[in-house]
């Protein structure tokens, strides 16, 4: 039963450590904005685009189509960065990176927009409110792996490999299911208010 609470602590600590990188990668990205104030007219000019596709031009498919396979492409490359240890940092820079953007995108809508923004913030969080909690366990299970296989005392890693393997096929179709569902349902409402 100790055992058991020490290593649901540890996790615990784990997502709180991870969150809280999250949040200041997040934080960066706001501020990316203010460093070149010069930069507002392109901001809208890049923004304008994302708008008018979410206000017109909304193709139910090919959206949820792209955004399976950013979603999907994200997930995948942080998965076998995780799966050699000597790779985890690729999924902690693509993770540091994926806040830094959605920092970058909700600023720059709010700078674009300003009270106009709070429909584009919502559909920013919807793209990412699956994909980000995935990503979160994805590294906390990249990190027991790795520890795993660094202080493994055994030659053969092959069943820890495998099962490693297994928790991010599980981990991956999992998360980009669930999250093609959310993306799904918000386009048809963005199309539907439109």
């Amino acid at each position: 039963m100790r055992r058991r609470k020490n290593k649901l602590e540890k996790i615990n600590k784990s997502i709180l450590i991870i969150g809280i990188i999250f949040i200041f990668s997040i934080v960066v990205g706001s501020f990316l904005n203010k460093i070149w104030p010069s930069y507002q007219k392109e901001i809208f000019l890049n923004i304008s685009p994302m708008i008018d596709y979410y206000d017109s031009n909304l193709n139910l498919k090919s959206n949820v189509i792209n955004n399976l396979k950013s979603d999907f492409l994200l997930i995948f490359i942080m998965s076998l960065s995780t799966l050699f240890v000597f790779t985890f940092p690729i999924a902690m820079i693509l993770f540091i990176i994926k806040g830094i953007s959605i920092g970058y995108t909700i600023n720059s809508i709010i700078l674009a927009l300003k009270i106009k923004s709070i429909k584009m913030i919502l559909v920013t969080f919807s793209k990412n409110i699956i994909v980000i909690p995935g990503t979160i366990i994805l590294l906390i299970i990249g990190i027991n792996y790795a520890k795993e296989v660094l202080f493994q005392k055994k030659k053969n890693i092959l069943p820890l490999f495998n099962r490693h393997i297994l928790n991010m096929l599980l981990l991956i179709f999992g998360t980009i299911f669930v999250q093609a569902i959310i993306n799904f349902l918000i386009t048809s409402l963005m199309k539907m208010l439109a």
